[in-house]
């Protein structure tokens, strides 16, 4: 596996992943692709149910009106903040709490990871 998410790559990452749970325009996330290709899948995947899922996740989950503008950076920054308690969590407690995410935000998943894989693509053909 390769290095681990950079930390100023991270905010990035949250800021633009979490824009899949919104009805904001995918083909305009370039920038945050881009930074999801330098990595490796799982290890975007874990930052995905890890930290963007548990604050995003209750868009997939009540009737809210289309966020075409997407979430509010700053907002969202402080929300997966928050959220960060996971890395105290038991292992048990943690595997639990990606099952939830999985199943709540698998298909967003798909969505990623079709995008990043569609980035590398057009990164391997320039």
């Amino acid at each position: 596996m390769g290095s681990p998410i950079k930390d100023e790559d991270r905010e990035i990452l949250w800021e633009y992943l979490s824009e899949f749970f919104t009805s904001f325009p995918v083909e305009l996330l370039t920038k945050g692709l881009q930074i999801a290709a330098r990595y490796p899948l799982g290890e975007v995947e874990e930052l995905f149910f890890d930290e963007i899922a548990p604050a995003c996740s209750f868009n997939l989950t009540i009737t809210t009106p289309a966020l075409e503008e997407g979430f509010d950076r700053e907002w969202i920054i402080e929300k997966i903040r928050q959220g960060m308690t996971y890395k105290k969590m038991s292992r048990p407690s943690l595997a639990i709490r990606r099952l939830y995410y999985r199943c709540i935000a698998g298909g967003v998943w798909k969505e990623v990871e079709s995008a990043i894989r569609r980035q590398r693509q057009a990164n391997e053909e320039s």
